[in-house]
């Protein structure tokens, strides 16, 4: 009886909180080893998307995988938004999230859960600030 107590409580919580604006402070983050970048620069990579979550949203999980990364990387240059605005792929960085929606999502199914949702940031240059240029699967 107290797990379905606790479950409940923990739903009722989740979707609470997926009726935020955004809620990715929360999220658990997850950084794996990389030869492209620094810690630094991916943590900076996992702010900017802290920050850009969409609304009505409640994520749980912030990963860096350099491999899932560098496939997203090679499809985004050669035939995505890449192809076009000519960004180098040693400035792309793509992060992955799971998360849930709440009810007022826009183009995604809401209150649903949402896994390896990618979101592509680019920067101007090895110094340059990153930013979310695309995102989604």
């Amino acid at each position: 009886m107290r797990k379905i107590g606790f479950c409940a409580l923990l739903a009722c919580l989740l979707f609470a909180l997926s009726a935020c604006s955004g809620v990715a402070r929360f999220a658990a983050v997850r950084i794996g080893g990389s030869e492209k970048f620094t810690k630094d620069e991916i943590k900076e990579a996992v702010r900017v998307v802290r920050g850009g979550a969409f609304d009505s949203t409640f994520v749980t999980r912030i990963v860096y995988d350099e491999a899932r990364s560098d496939d997203v990387i090679r499809s985004y240059t050669e035939t995505g938004k890449g192809s076009v605005n000519g960004v180098s792929p040693d400035n792309v960085i793509v992060l992955f999230t799971d998360f849930v929606t709440g009810g007022n999502t826009g183009a995604l199914n809401p209150h649903d859960v949402y896994t390896g949702y990618n979101w592509i940031l680019i920067r101007d240059g090895e110094t340059g600030a990153w930013v979310v240029d695309d995102c989604g699967y």
